[in-house]
């Protein structure tokens, strides 16, 4: 019997002491992977490009609805506060373009959002035009089919 008790004991401590040096292990194995050059640029850039689509996201809908205010417009003080609203985050946007084209200039999907963003600009030109040639109904529909158009 006692033999049995020192037989549990020492496999009981062994597999505690392996489980330990495992995570001891792990935990040298990732602090010294945290100090490498390659996994903090790799980091810093997977962080920054998070930072910026989640700045860019919000700008786009900023510009979806400034654009909506310039089709909604009904007077030229309301014209010009859209419009700068527009320029102020289309800027924002461009900038967002031109980080992640730096950090990454290879991908593929975001040379494709780009590109249909590009698209885009007709499409406002235009409506800011009507808008403010006081053709504020043909502005909204401009917005409205040419922008489903475009989405399709």
């Amino acid at each position: 019997m006692k033999k049995t008790k020192r037989y549990d004991f020492l496999i009981i401590f062994g597999f505690t002491f392996l489980i330990v040096f495992i995570i001891v292990i792990s935990l040298l194995g990732a602090f010294g992977l945290n100090k490498t050059t390659i996994f903090q640029k790799t980091y810093s850039n997977s962080f920054e490009k998070l930072v910026e689509t989640e700045k860019a996201e919000a700008d786009l809908i900023a510009v979806h609805r400034a654009m909506k205010d310039v089709a909604l417009s009904r007077n030229y003080l309301q014209l010009t506060v859209a419009i700068k609203d527009v320029d102020n985050y289309n800027a924002q946007i461009e900038e967002y373009f031109t980080t992640m084209a730096k950090i990454n200039p290879n991908d593929v999907f975001l040379t494709d959002v780009i590109n249909a963003y590009s698209d885009w600009v007709p499409i406002r030109a235009t409506t800011i035009e009507l808008a403010k040639n006081g053709q504020y109904e043909q502005a909204a529909e401009n917005t409205r089919t040419a922008g489903a158009d475009q989405v399709n």
